[in-house]
């Protein structure tokens, strides 16, 4: 399934307020977001599985550009890709509010994504659990944390697999990712950061100088 100039408010969007299984099912599909929040998939208290593969490109929102999610569940086992999509505040791809990603294989993609705070995704009060399979995070742009900004108590636990980011930029801090208040725990697995750049010099960026143990970072320029 792909999903194409969305903007919320506006255009198209898909709305998920229970369970879907991308390619198999789907809820709910409506002509106008008036929140402003979801400028592709909007998920609310809701489950989503993804074992085919759902594109969002070019999609836009003043939250979460792509997709928004807010207290909800999303299981990628296929593939999740992430296109030029953008949002005036948090999550240019994807905004988690309060709920868990899981990835247990297949792939995972943002490029070319902007917010201003997370370029391709945004986690807040969330988890972010990386079991296997590939994340790729390319060519996105944020004020912090120009691929991933995780923050509010949130945790990216990486448990194998291979997450790479390359070539994202930050205006100020984290330019592939930035954290705050949050925790990095990696056990096993590959965490690439390769010529990622920020206002300050190291690609991954800690507002709290929180110590990352267990946690083995490539940087590579």
């Amino acid at each position: 399934m792909a999903l194409r100039n969305c903007t919320s408010g506006f255009g198209e969007y898909m709305e998920v307020l229970e369970s879907a299984d991308w390619p198999q099912q789907v809820e709910e599909l409506s002509d106008q977001n008036e929140q402003g929040f979801g400028g592709g998939v909007y998920i609310s208290k809701g489950q989503v599985y993804v074992s085919g593969t759902l594109e969002l490109t070019e999609c836009t929102s003043v939250s979460g550009g792509g997709v928004y999610m807010k207290d909800a569940s999303l299981v990628v086992n296929g593939t999740l890709q992430f296109e030029g999509c953008r949002a005036e505040t948090d999550g240019g791809g994807l905004l988690v509010l309060e709920g868990q990603i899981v990835q247990t294989g297949g792939t995972i993609v943002f490029d070319t994504c902007k917010a201003d705070t997370g370029g391709a995704a945004s986690v807040k009060g969330a988890s972010w659990t990386h079991e296997i399979g590939f994340l790729q995070v390319s060519n996105s742009r944020a004020t912090a944390g120009g691929g991933l900004a995780i923050g509010n108590n949130s945790t990216m636990h990486q448990l194998g697999g291979m997450m790479h980011f390359n070539h994202c930029t930050a205006e100020k801090d984290g330019g592939g990712m930035f954290l705050e208040r949050s925790a990095l725990i990696q056990r096993e697995g590959t965490l690439w950061f390769q010529n990622c750049e920020a206002w300050r010099p190291l690609p991954l960026h800690s507002a709290n100088q929180q110590t990352f143990q267990d946690v083995e970072l490539m940087f590579k320029s």
